[in-house]
């Protein structure tokens, strides 16, 4: 519905090509300093490449565990300082399936953060199974590993 008025009620600027810029009583201008300035989002590649560096980490990690045939973690004990355990040939396992299931839980938060896909539900189901069994199974790897000296 156009405007009757020829002149804005805001800064009473005449309307010289009809009632068609001005709408509801005010001018272009004014309607678009009425409204508040959205400020512009923080890139969303951020995120997302700190995330798939970190997965690529921890699959560089893995692959030079299989090269070596050694690999060591760190676990936290209450009251305590950090304790490592050493894993060798097949006790390698556990430690490779870790960073792989964390590296995929990586990955896939990165995919999904960086576009909203249609398959969301797929991403978010692989984000909780492969990080909920990666921490499950670090915690559980130390009853597989011997302690380093």
């Amino acid at each position: 519905m156009k405007s009757k008025t020829n002149r804005c009620n805001s800064c009473h600027a005449p309307n010289n090509t009809g009632t068609s810029r001005i709408k509801h009583g005010n001018c272009y201008s004014c309607r678009k300093k009425a409204h508040p300035i959205i400020t512009k989002k923080a890139p969303r590649w951020r995120l997302t490449l700190i995330l798939s560096t970190t997965a690529f980490t921890f699959t560089l990690i893995s692959a030079k565990s299989i090269y070596n045939q050694h690999i060591a973690f760190p676990y936290l004990m209450k009251g305590s300082p950090v304790v490592w355990y050493e894993f060798t040939k097949m006790e390698m396992i556990i430690p490779i399936l870790i960073l792989t299931l964390l590296s995929i839980g990586l990955l896939a938060i990165s995919i999904a953060h960086y576009k909203n896909r249609p398959y969301s539900k797929i991403y978010m189901r692989t984000i909780i199974y492969s990080l909920c069994t990666g921490w499950f199974l670090y915690l559980i790897s130390m009853f597989f590993g011997h302690r380093a000296i």
